[in-house]
């Protein structure tokens, strides 16, 4: 009896964990990507429209880069991003969908028919309507932007809630 009731004040008394292990245990969570990148992207989006606009602009703009003997390659920021940043963003996002079909939560058919039709469905559908809304007009041409991967990013983080609270049972 007087064992629980140590372990009960030991553990009231053991101060909490430190800010480095909390720290720690937040980036080894899936979350933890996630929480940043939506934080950074409601900062931009004050930043971009407050009275500071001009500084995050010019950031936006600002060129650097790399000479190796004869090669010169210098970007803006912006470039940076949209050239490197996204290309690198869609092979780690290609790799995590490759090792979840070969060995993760959608590798039995059954578990990957959903999130893939809803995948499908999430290009094809934005695609149809805008070809409806441009059915005879010169922007016909323009049905794979609403298609593209940057439009789909709110459904793959749905899609992603979708699977992990659909399937928690099995």
């Amino acid at each position: 009896m007087s064992s629980t009731i140590d372990q009960e004040i030991t553990t009231i008394i053991t101060p909490r964990k430190g800010f480095g292990r909390a720290f720690q245990e937040f980036f080894e969570t899936e979350v933890a990507g996630s929480s940043i990148l939506l934080v950074c992207a409601i900062i931009a989006l004050i930043w971009a429209n407050s009275p500071w606009a001009d500084i995050y602009f010019d950031l936006l703009h600002l060129e650097f880069g790399f000479i190796v003997g004869s090669l010169h390659y210098e970007l803006s920021l912006h470039e940076w991003v949209n050239d490197g940043l996204m290309a690198f963003f869609f092979l780690v996002v290609g790799l995590e969908v490759k090792r979840e079909l070969v060995v993760g939560e959608l590798s039995s058919s059954r578990r990957a028919i959903l999130p893939i039709t809803a995948a499908v469905g999430g290009m094809l559908i934005p695609a149809a309507v805008y070809l409806i809304l441009n059915f005879d007009g010169d922007g016909v041409r323009g049905w794979g932007v609403p298609m593209s991967p940057q439009q789909n990013g709110g459904k793959m983080i749905w899609l992603r809630t979708a699977e992990t609270t659909a399937y928690s049972g099995d």
